[in-house]
C-alpha cells in the first residue's frame, strides 16, 4: 500500500509548483440498501474521496495531472484505501497538422471499448488519441495486476472468480494485459460515427497445465445515427475469439450484438427515453455434436469485466436475450422554485430471455448461476425487473437519491421461486 500514499503525496507536492492552476477537493457519500435475496441483508457503504489536480498551459500544448484516492468502509470490511485515479495527460493541438489534436494519457484511469459491454474499467496503462476533423484514431494498452483485489472486476476465467473473495492470498486482482485500437469516421451526415475496433487480452499467469488460462480477442463495429433533432441510435456487432489453456486446450467463437436508442425532449419537462437490447451467443459444444466437424466451439462472450444489466439480478452474457427501457423527467423544471426543478424521477423495466435450442438431436438450455430455472422447463422467458426512483441535486455540492426495484421470475424458473427486490438510499456531499 505504500506506493499508493507515495503517489498521492508526490502529486500534492509537485502539482502547485509545476502547474499554473492547482485545485483540490473531495466528497463524502453514503449508500444504504436492502436486498431480499438470501436471508435479506441490509447493506451500507461509506466513502470518503480526495482529489487534486494541476494544469500547465504552454503556447499551444496543455499538460495536466490529476489524482484521486478513497477510503471505503462497509459492513464487510473496516476500511479499504485505494488509489482510484492517477493520470498524466497531454494535449497537443496542431501536432500533425493545423486541424489535428494529439492527446496522450499515462497512469491509472478508465478504459472502455466503444460498446462498454466488453471493457469498462480502470487500469494502469497508456492511451494515444489522434483527432482530425472527420477521423479519430485511438490506441490503448494497460495492465490489470496492480489493482487491489476488492476493486478489480477483471474476471474472465474460473480462477479469476475463485480469487475474487480470497483477499488474503490475492492482494491484487488478476494479472492480465490488454491492448485495443479503434478508427472512427465522424460527422458523416446522419451517421454521426462509424467505428471499427479491436481488443485483445492476455492471461499472464504461468501455464502449469492445470489452471484455466484464457486469452481472448474482440473485433467489431459500431454505428451511431442521429434521426432528426431528438432521436439518437447506436448499434454494434462484436465477434469474439478465445483460447482456453488447461487440462484440455480449446478454441471458441462468440457473437455479441445490440442497440441503444435515446429520445430526448427538453420541451417535455426535460424528458429522456432510452431503449436498449442485447443478444449474446450461448455455450454450444460444437465439437461434441454429431455430423459437425469443426475445430472450435460456439461460446458465450467473455467480457473483461461484467457489464451491468439489472439492479436486483445481474445476469452474465451466457445465451442472454435482453431488452430494457428507462424514462426520466424533471416535473418541476418549469416552476418558480429552482430547488424543486432539480428533482429527477425515473422508471424502468427490463426483460430477460434465454434460448432453448435442439441441435443434432441434443437440446440445450442455458442458465447462469443467477437463475433458479426449472430443469424440466423449455420456456425462454426468464423474468422481468421493474424499478423506480429519483435523484435530487439539492445544491451543486449536495445530492440525494432513492431507488427501488423488484424482479418477477418468469415461466422458466422453479415454482418455488419468489419475487426479489431491493431498496437503496444514497447521499453525497462534495467540497
Amino acid at each position: 500500500m505504500k506506493y499508493l500514499y507515495t503517489a498521492l503525496a508526490l502529486l500534492l507536492l509537485i502539482a502547485p509548483v509545476a502547474a499554473v492552476d492547482f485545485d483540490w477537493g473531495g466528497a463524502v457519500s453514503n449508500s444504504t440498501g436492502y436486498e431480499s435475496s438470501g436471508d435479506g441483508d441490509l447493506v451500507q457503504e461509506n466513502r470518503v474521496t480526495l482529489w487534486a489536480s494541476g494544469l500547465k498551459k504552454f503556447d499551444t500544448a496543455t499538460l495536466s495531472l490529476v489524482g484521486q484516492g478513497s477510503y471505503l468502509f462497509t459492513d464487510e470490511r473496516s476500511f479499504l484505501l485505494d488509489l482510484e485515479l492517477l493520470r498524466f495527460k497531454g494535449q497537443f493541438p496542431g501536432a500533425l497538422g493545423a486541424s489535428s489534436v494529439v492527446e496522450t494519457s499515462v497512469g491509472r484511469f478508465p478504459f472502455s471499448d466503444p460498446t462498454g459491454y466488453i471493457l469498462s474499467h480502470t487500469a494502469d496503462g497508456a492511451s494515444f488519441r489522434f483527432l482530425f476533423p472527420r477521423l479519430r484514431l485511438q490506441f490503448d494498452g494497460a495492465y490489470t495486476g496492480l489493482l487491489l483485489n476488492p476493486s478489480s472486476d477483471f474476471r474472465v476465467s474460473s480462477i479469476d472468480f475463485s480469487e475474487e473473495f480470497d483477499e488474503e492470498d490475492n492482494f491484487f486482482g488478476p494479472k492480465r494485459l490488454f491492448t485495443q485500437g479503434e478508427i472512427a469516421f465522424i460527422d458523416l451526415g446522419r451517421l454521426q460515427e462509424l467505428v471499427f475496433y479491436g481488443l485483445a487480452q492476455f492471461d499472464l499467469r504461468e501455464d502449469d497445465g492445470a489452471a484455466e488460462l484464457i486469452d481472448s480477442q474482440y473485433w467489431g463495429t459500431l454505428l451511431s445515427y442521429r434521426f432528426g433533432k431528438n432521436l439518437y441510435h447506436d448499434s454494434f456487432l462484436t465477434i469474439g475469439t478465445s483460447q482456453l489453456k488447461g487440462a484440455e486446450d480449446s478454441e471458441a467463437l462468440s457473437l455479441l450484438t445490440g442497440f441503444s436508442s435515446r429520445y430526448l425532449r427538453e420541451d417535455w419537462l426535460d424528458s429522456r427515453f432510452v431503449l436498449r437490447g442485447v443478444v449474446a451467443t450461448p455455450n454450444i459444444p460444437v465439437e461434441d455434436l454429431e455430423d459437425i466437424n469443426v475445430s472450435f466451439n460456439i461460446a458465450q462472450p467473455r467480457p473483461l469485466n461484467s457489464p451491468s444489466f439489472g439492479k436486483v439480478v445481474d445476469p452474465n452474457l451466457d445465451g442472454l436475450l435482453f431488452a430494457g427501457f428507462d424514462y426520466s423527467l424533471r416535473p418541476f423544471v418549469k416552476g418558480d422554485s429552482e430547488l424543486m426543478s432539480r428533482i429527477q424521477p425515473s422508471v424502468g423495466a427490463r426483460v430477460y430471455f434465454r434460448p432453448v435450442l435442439t441441435v443434432s438431436g441434443q437440446t440445450f438450455k442455458w442458465t447462469g448461476a443467477w437463475a433458479q430455472t426449472n430443469p424440466d422447463s423449455d420456456a425462454w422467458y426468464l423474468g422481468a425487473e421493474y424499478d423506480a426512483g429519483f435523484v435530487w441535486r439539492i445544491f451543486s455540492d449536495l445530492s440525494a437519491g432513492m431507488s427501488g426495484a423488484v424482479f418477477v421470475p418468469g415461466s422458466a424458473w422453479t415454482d418455488e421461486a419468489e419475487n426479489e427486490y431491493s431498496l437503496s438510499l444514497e447521499m453525497s456531499a462534495s467540497f
